[in-house]
């Protein structure tokens, strides 16, 4: 089967390397032919991580994925997109693929239908409705989530499956059960996401009065800070050679979220990190951190400071604890968020779509 992947990002972005990349050597192996076209370059995150506006650089993205949807998809049994063809353009301009033969899956690990819903003057709602344009017409639609599952089922999408955010249990086996420690509390993400943190720093800094915890984010933004970094926080640029080593030794993984209707659309992906690395977690029961994190049991759901602050105190004074409740993350993600498990998923998927048999 000749499969087209039309990602958001190139490698440097998260959700794209997760999404669909890692999957293309395995798709390969059952013999696929794979190929691909990213819509931002690292180039471009890179520039915008440095504080510039590259808008030339975008436009010449969308010239790009233009040629590309006429050229590289012209051929191919299916296609599979992720959120959307062209950011932040009509769902006319998605039109180009209805035009061919391929199958067309939709891929979602947010709710970017929120972030067009924002948009002040759209009196006929060329925006507000573009991905309920879109979804209706694929032959079917992936969802990380059961809030962005629902959504998209309710917009009319012909079928939907859910398929988590996953990691490879080649790389996560669990190692931060065992791992010397360096650090109580941490977190991994970006700029876009570093903003939730704000829900916890009193919590944060207050554990580091009482016990003298030291929090780690990694891939936070160093500027969120203009002056001194606080005394309990300690920041690590992110990078694929450090991120297990850094996440592996730190004692709790946390995930707070504010309860809006973006971030119920968040897949958890941090939680499932965690746990691969058999970490115990607390996190806000928002959106998919609620069904990733069995309260309890490997880990904690949290909602006021005073409940933050306690329930990673309670883990943090019971290491016996810890060790249990890593375990049980552990054994959650082995069943059910390993890319090993989610690629042979993914493979059924497209083969059924497609009516070919699996070899």
């Amino acid at each position: 089967m000749k499969i087209v992947f039309f990602t958001r990002h190139e490698n440097l972005g998260a959700s794209s390397r997760y999404r669909s990349i890692q999957f293309f050597d395995y798709l390969s192996s059952k013999g696929h032919q794979v190929k691909s076209h990213y819509f931002f370059t690292d180039d471009y995150l890179s520039s915008r991580y440095s504080g510039e506006k590259p808008y030339f650089k975008i436009f010449m993205r969308y010239i790009s994925r233009l040629w590309a949807v006429m050229h590289i998809a012209w051929h191919a049994d299916l296609v599979f997109i992720e959120k959307e063809l062209f950011p932040f353009l009509p769902a006319f301009s998605e039109k180009f693929l209805f035009t061919r033969k391929a199958k067309k899956i939709y891929d979602y690990d947010d709710a970017i239908w929120h972030s067009y819903e924002q948009i002040r003057f759209d009196p006929l709602n060329i925006f507000k409705k573009k991905i309920s344009r879109v979804v209706s017409k694929s032959d079917l639609t992936i969802a990380g989530s059961n809030y962005l599952a629902d959504k998209l089922t309710e917009m009319g999408s012909k079928s939907v499956f859910k398929l988590p955010t996953v990691v490879p249990q080649s790389r996560y086996f669990g190692q931060g059960i065992k791992a010397k420690k360096t650090a109580d509390i941490v977190w991994i993400g970006s700029m876009s996401t570093a903003k939730h943190l704000e829900i916890i720093f009193t919590v944060l800094e207050r554990i580091y009065i009482e016990r003298g915890s030291v929090s780690r984010l990694i891939g936070f933004p160093k500027s969120f800070f203009p002056s001194n970094l606080p005394p309990y926080i300690e920041i690590h640029d992110w990078s694929p050679k450090t991120e297990l080593e850094l996440i592996a030794s730190s004692r709790i993984g946390v995930m707070p979220l504010p309860d809006r209707d973006f971030e119920r659309g968040k897949c958890g992906f941090k939680l499932i990190q965690y746990m691969g690395l058999g970490l115990p977690t607390v996190a806000s029961p928002v959106g998919e951190n609620k069904h990733i994190v069995k309260d309890g049991v490997s880990g904690f759901h949290a909602t006021s400071c005073n409940e933050w602050f306690n329930k990673i105190k309670l883990i943090l004074d019971n290491p016996d604890m810890a060790t249990e409740m890593g375990l049980a993350g552990f054994d959650r993600f082995k069943l059910n968020y390993s890319t090993e498990i989610a690629s042979k998923k993914l493979n059924e998927i497209f083969l059924n779509l497609s009516g070919t048999k699996s070899k």
